[in-house]
């Protein structure tokens, strides 16, 4: 599962706001709420149907139940066996952070709370907060639960984690990655000399990259294989994982046999910038001085040389109408990319090139963030 770290500066924008006053109802559907300077904490149903959806039957009607009252702001939710809530006072400016457990309320509080993510490891008795004292996102990491029980174990030039585990959460701190349990004061080493860690790789896998390859692990933090040497990037995609090292671009995916087995093959040799172009394929240069330029397709990884020159940064590969979209050099394709001539004038100049093969010069300076077809 992942973590989805607490931002002081953007919440604001991400809860709707409500008048300051006595709130008498709060809808708790999924949604998070943030409540204005001055608000009461409520649980209830009743009547909140026909306020936001008239004459429609929204079995909305079950009594209100006054929760805590009180003066909050920035209501939240966290949830593990047990739903919480953890709001902040009204008139407080020191960070403290108030949580009470939503079917028993009794407020306690953890001070100093800035910057937060909590687990959502829906076995988790208790949710786990990790969190900085000071608003920063590197720095000394803590940890406390819902129930306000603080812990002992800390980490030092660290992120907020980035991922967890049914039991541990995994937090990269300084160089070095650890799966850490703050309840038992346990930590365990995962990798060290890290200098990447990628996420949501082709399902629920992560891609550490340490001492010149890259690791990957499954949901639960278990090592499935190190691969390559001297890896320079990384580029993550739909269903596979790319990197460029000593020998060329590579493609990790899961074998067609078994989703827990995965096969490295290498697709090009002596290659350099990798890019992704959308619509599933990867693009290289190779060789890499002066080479040819290569389109790689991301879900089978069979490789095609173009038959002509471009930035392989800067270009999409659009299937025409009815077209199959698998082969570039036999299906009908569009193709945009930029171009630099020998001048100023011809830098970074927008080509497109026909289904019928011809090539026409759009415009130089010119880029594809904006390009639709």
């Amino acid at each position: 599962m992942k973590l989805v770290p607490h931002d002081p500066k953007s919440s604001q924008a991400l809860r709707p706001r409500v008048r300051a006053g006595s709130v008498s109802r709060v809808v708790v559907a999924g949604v998070l709420a943030t409540a204005g300077a001055g608000c009461d904490i409520v649980q209830g149903y009743k009547d909140a149907g026909d306020s936001l959806f008239p004459e429609q039957s929204t079995h909305l009607a079950s009594p209100g139940l006054r929760l805590v009252s009180g003066n909050y702001r920035e209501l939240g939710l966290v949830a593990g066996t047990d739903l919480y809530l953890v709001a902040r006072e009204a008139d407080d400016d020191t960070g403290k952070l108030v949580a009470m457990r939503y079917a028993d309320p009794h407020p306690c509080e953890i001070p100093r709370v800035v910057r937060y993510s909590s687990t959502r490891e829906p076995s988790r008795n208790t949710p786990l907060l990790a969190y900085f004292e000071e608003d920063t996102r590197t720095g000394t990491l803590r940890f406390a639960d819902a129930a306000c029980q603080r812990y002992s174990l800390t980490f030092d030039e660290a992120r907020l984690p980035v991922g967890e585990t049914e039991h541990s959460l995994v937090v990269w701190a300084g160089s070095d990655l650890w799966l850490a349990t703050p309840e038992t004061g346990s930590q365990e080493l995962l990798a060290d000399e890290v200098t990447r860690v990628t996420s949501r790789v082709f399902g629920k896998r992560f891609a550490v990259s340490a001492k010149g390859s890259v690791t990957l692990f499954d949901s639960t933090w278990t090592s499935q294989g190190t691969f390559g040497t001297d890896v320079g990037s990384m580029l993550r995609t739909g269903k596979s994982l790319f990197y460029l090292d000593a020998d060329g671009v590579h493609r990790i995916a899961a074998s067609k046999a078994s989703s827990a087995v995965l096969e490295d093959k290498l697709l090009v040799s002596d290659a350099c910038s990798l890019a992704s172009q959308g619509g599933g394929w990867v693009t290289v240069r190779s060789p890499c001085g002066g080479g040819k330029l290569v389109a790689i397709h991301e879900t089978s990884g069979s490789t095609f040389t173009l038959p002509f020159d471009a930035n392989p940064e800067a270009i999409k590969l659009v299937p025409a109408l009815h077209s199959r979209g698998l082969d570039p050099l036999r299906d009908p394709f569009w193709f945009f990319y930029l171009r630099s001539g020998d001048s100023e004038s011809e830098r970074d100049t927008l080509f497109v090139r026909t289904p019928a093969g011809d090539e026409h010069a759009l415009g130089a300076h010119s880029t594809l963030r904006q390009l639709r077809l």
